[in-house]
């Protein structure tokens, strides 16, 4: 992968569909070069069970690629949406890519 120039700590926020939540972790792992798998998944989804975004429970999971990244994510107790949060010293092209797979997802 290509990168650009401004490397910068980022920290990239959205949300996303609770169903598309595979989805969009899987396609931004890819983006890092992280070969996310079924254990990465089963991990994710049991840490949002516990997490409430409006009390500031966030689960945390690192993607450690070749750009690692730490990702947030928490679910609003009465609501469908899954927060998320991307946070990592990343190039101006890889941040719109994650920005645009948070408002696709």
């Amino acid at each position: 992968m290509r990168h650009a120039r401004g490397m910068a700590e980022r920290r990239i926020a959205g949300w996303i569909e609770g169903a598309n939540t595979w989805l969009a972790v899987f396609y931004i792992a890819r983006l890092v070069g992280y070969d996310f798998d079924d254990c990465d998944w089963q991990a994710i989804a049991l840490g949002l069970e516990g997490t409430d975004a409006d009390a500031d429970r966030w689960f945390d999971y690192p993607l450690v690629g070749k750009m690692p990244v730490q990702l947030l994510l928490a679910r609003h107790v009465d609501a469908e949406p899954v927060m998320v949060t991307v946070l990592g010293n990343l190039d101006d092209v890889l941040a719109a890519r994650i920005e645009t797979a948070l408002d696709i997802y």
